[in-house]
């Protein structure tokens, strides 16, 4: 095992990374798509809007998501009447975005699939694992952005 001096072999984190995100997207999209009809990203959208993002802007930037995917995703969520696209009264060339009842009562009923497929397919993995692993990524992430932000 590396000594925590030497330098980091940041290849093989984003291996590590990019794989561990592919196992958990067909887990969630694999529960998602046949119970609730919703994709990874539609589902992720429907969530950032709950948790207050007013723009598609923000939903792209939170979601590190091109604008013309968020576009098209709202689109969808749009026709299944789960989100509503408004203009901002205070810039004409803006829309406010909000979640509909219909969305918040699927995003409810896809967190609750999602907790119960997540704790079936993970929980073999100790808990004091699953804890580090969150504390450890977030510290990660938050490094990253703080340089990104920059």
């Amino acid at each position: 095992m590396p000594r925590p001096s030497s330098p980091p072999d940041l290849l093989s984190l984003a291996r590590l990374v990019l794989r561990l995100s592919r196992a958990l997207e067909r887990t969630v999209d694999g529960t998602l798509r046949p119970t609730v009809g919703l994709s990874v990203t539609e589902y992720l959208v429907l969530r950032v809007i709950e948790d207050g993002a007013a723009y598609p802007s923000a939903v792209s930037a939170h979601l590190n998501l091109p604008p013309a995917s968020v576009s098209r995703t709202l689109d969808r969520l749009e026709e299944h009447g789960f989100v509503r696209r408004s203009v901002d009264a205070e810039d004409q060339r803006r829309f406010l975005l909000a979640v509909t009842d219909a969305g918040a009562e699927i995003a409810e009923h896809a967190r609750g699939l999602l907790r119960e497929q997540l704790r079936e397919a993970y929980g073999h993995v100790p808990n004091a694992v699953l804890h580090s692993a969150i504390d450890e990524l977030r510290t990660l992430l938050a490094a990253m952005e703080a340089r990104e932000a920059r």
